[in-house]
């Protein structure tokens, strides 16, 4: 890979080591100058980027794979669990389109709702992505995930009814 020069507030020689996609945002992954701090560049936040004649620098043993794996971009993963949770109908809708694992099953609940099976990465993205449905979700298994979830939703009752 050869050096870019990034466009933001001023141009900067950078070292690309890889891209990654979190959510709707793409990130380049890179280094400055002769620095080898690892820093995240919002794709859509560049202005303009120029590929210049010089080779890139790699930080020494820097693998990808294990940077996200560490907890980069919260993507640390905990291992595998096998989710279940109930979803309404309109906040599932999207999972027949995108499943979240090979092995997702969705059948018909409650009235209104659907059942979730899938074995996902127990990862913080995880999280942030299950509580975005608020009450549109209920978390039934694993028990330790249902219980931070049961915590949080005492924790936002506690906020909203003192």
């Amino acid at each position: 890979m050869n050096q870019l020069t990034l466009v933001n507030q001023i141009a900067d020689p950078a070292h690309p080591l890889g891209i990654v996609q979190r959510g709707v945002v793409t990130y380049l992954i890179a280094t400055l100058y002769d620095y080898t701090d690892i820093l995240l560049f919002a794709v859509h936040r560049i202005q303009a980027a120029k590929v210049l004649d010089q080779p890139s620098n790699t930080p020494k043993d820097f693998d990808l794979k294990h940077y996200i794996n560490q907890g980069a971009l919260g993507f640390k993963e905990n291992g595998l669990i096998k989710l279940e949770a109930r979803f309404t109908l309109p906040a599932a809708e999207h999972l027949w389109e995108t499943p979240l694992s090979l092995d997702q099953q969705i059948a018909p609940d409650q009235p209104g709702w659907v059942r979730l099976q899938a074995t996902v990465p127990d990862t913080a993205q995880l999280r942030w992505w299950l509580m975005g449905f608020g009450g549109r979700l209920e978390v039934l298994e694993p028990a330790s995930l249902r219980g931070e979830f049961s915590n949080m939703a005492q924790s936002l009752h506690h906020i909203y009814h003192s």
